[in-house]
């Protein structure tokens, strides 16, 4: 019957270490960067969002559409 208590006190003090656990993981998450790219010919679209699915650049190439208005597209895109 009581062969199963260090079991449960090793749970519960692992529970009070998910906080620290989870804030760490979090901090990691942020820091990292993925970029992704859709290529075709001459065309091409980049993007690159952080560990937590924040898209921090676009990219797009200036043949898919005019020069004036990539800045504009590339802002909207971001959301600023």
């Amino acid at each position: 019957m009581f062969k199963n208590l260090g079991n449960i006190a090793n749970l519960v003090k692992s529970i009070g270490q998910l906080p620290d656990r989870m804030s760490r993981l979090k901090q990691q998450m942020e820091s990292k960067r993925i970029c992704g790219r859709a290529c075709e010919g001459d065309h091409q679209v980049r993007v690159e969002v952080s560990g937590l699915g924040l898209v921090h650049e676009v990219d797009i190439s200036s043949t898919l559409l005019a020069p004036e208005h990539k800045s504009l597209v590339q802002r909207l895109t971001l959301g600023n």
